[in-house]
């Protein structure tokens, strides 16, 4: 896809609450207070949906970018449910249920911002390390996890309420207009949610562990076979979301392909353990069942000839290994694999396979521990092409502080921004 379609659709996500709210705008006759409660109404639905990660927007929109949307939208619809609180005033039952959603949708995306992804709060001067300290605590207590499931139970039901404090205001009753449309817009909500919330997740392939083979001290090479459902269409240096036997139902953590063989029949992941999922993960026998969500992810073949450039740092080598893989074999291409060390330097076979299939693909191993961080002076003599202001496309996949260091050294070397795809680890 090119970017100008993905800067179409971003703009249209954006809009799209404003949209919904037109025609309730209208039909409803309503002063600024009810407007900015339906307001609310529209954006909790489709705060809830984009919650639920449809693979339909995140193809067009990359999950980054649809996270960041997903918190700004929940922010905002807070902020006009208690405007809409200040100024109407509502008593008896309708209250009560407008309370129940506003303070229910305030606690729940507080610890949301926290727990599942804090890149609005990195905006914030100074409050990293106190929400640092709150996840710490939390995992200590073993209890991240348990927050991040009753998160996506929840939030349905601040729409649910939502939904009901309107229906006991008396004067919107009588509009069958407004009422149409706002009861159409909670049967559609509810359609989705249950089609991707519950169906979706019955009808999830299965695969089995085919083999676990460990590459060092905490990275192992999974190999899954397909035997259930439909076949995940997996593309090397993509990403899926699984889930395994000792894992909650609704539990899925995210993992990227380093090859897809077979049109999915076969799934390589590459793993690192960072966390009580991934050690467990490491213990999982052959034969046991793994279920799959997905495919996600950006890093794809470029619609160009340019050279393509791939960054990356520790276990962020999965899946640009996945990418060069799936390139025409004659493509040139760079892979610069920062590690802290060389027993980080894993996958050996499959470097060994890549530099045989793709002789135009150069692998650059930077070792920190001998060489420091990367920097722009390593960088432009490690890439000709950097010297000369030619064009790239650069790939980019590690620690977030690794990535936006790297994106500024391809700014300043002319490398335009929309030939620069970064995906880190914000999961």
């Amino acid at each position: 896809m090119n970017n100008q379609t993905k800067k179409s659709t971003l703009a249209f996500l954006i809009l799209f609450p404003i949209i919904m709210l037109i025609p309730l705008y209208i039909l409803g006759k309503m002063k600024a207070k009810y407007l900015f409660g339906e307001l609310a109404y529209c954006l909790f639905i489709f705060d809830t949906i984009l919650g639920l990660r449809p693979e339909w927007i995140e193809r067009k929109v990359e999950l980054k970018k649809l996270y960041m949307i997903h918190g700004i939208a929940a922010i905002l619809a807070i902020c006009f449910a208690v405007l809409h609180d200040l100024m109407s005033h509502l008593h008896g039952i309708a209250g009560l249920f407008g309370n129940i959603a506003l303070y229910g949708s305030i606690a729940i995306t507080i610890l949301a911002l926290i727990f599942l992804s804090n890149q609005i709060l990195n905006l914030i001067p100074g409050i990293n390390k106190i929400v640092a300290l709150i996840r710490k605590i939390a995992n200590e207590f073993k209890i991240d996890r348990e927050l991040n499931l009753l998160f996506h139970v929840l939030a349905p039901l601040i729409v649910v309420f939502t939904f009901l404090h309107v229906c006991f205001i008396p004067k919107f009753n009588h509009r069958v207009g407004f009422m149409i449309f706002f009861v159409g817009y909670f049967i559609i909500f509810a359609a989705l949610y249950l089609y991707y919330g519950a169906y979706k997740k019955v009808k999830l392939p299965k695969y089995k562990v085919k083999s676990l083979t460990m590459m060092n001290d905490t990275t192992y090479k999974l190999v899954l076979e397909y035997c259930h459902g439909h076949k995940v269409m997996a593309k090397s240096g993509k990403f899926i979301f699984i889930n395994a036997p000792f894992t909650k139902p609704d539990e899925y953590h995210p993992f990227s392909i380093v090859k897809s063989e077979k049109n999915g029949e076969t799934i390589t992941l590459g793993i690192k353990e960072s966390g009580d999922f991934t050690k467990k993960l490491a213990k999982v026998q052959p034969g046991a069942t793994i279920k799959i969500k997905g495919v996600f992810g950006h890093f794809s073949i470029p619609n160009n000839n340019y050279p393509i450039l791939t960054v990356a740092g520790g276990i962020g080598i999965t899946p640009c290994l996945g990418l060069l893989n799936s390139l025409p074999t004659d493509t040139k291409a760079y892979l610069v694999w920062s590690v802290r060390s060389a027993n980080e330097i894993v996958f050996k076979h499959e470097l060994d396979q890549l530099s045989l299939t793709h002789p135009n693909v150069k692998i650059i191993i930077h070792d920190t521990s001998k060489e420091g961080f990367l920097n722009q002076e390593t960088l432009i003599n490690k890439i000709p092409e950097l010297q000369n202001n030619n064009k790239l496309n650069c790939f980019l996949c590690g620690p977030k502080p690794m990535m936006d260091a790297i994106e500024k050294i391809l700014i300043s070397q002319n490398i335009p921004k929309d030939f620069i795809l970064a995906e880190g680890f914000i999961f």
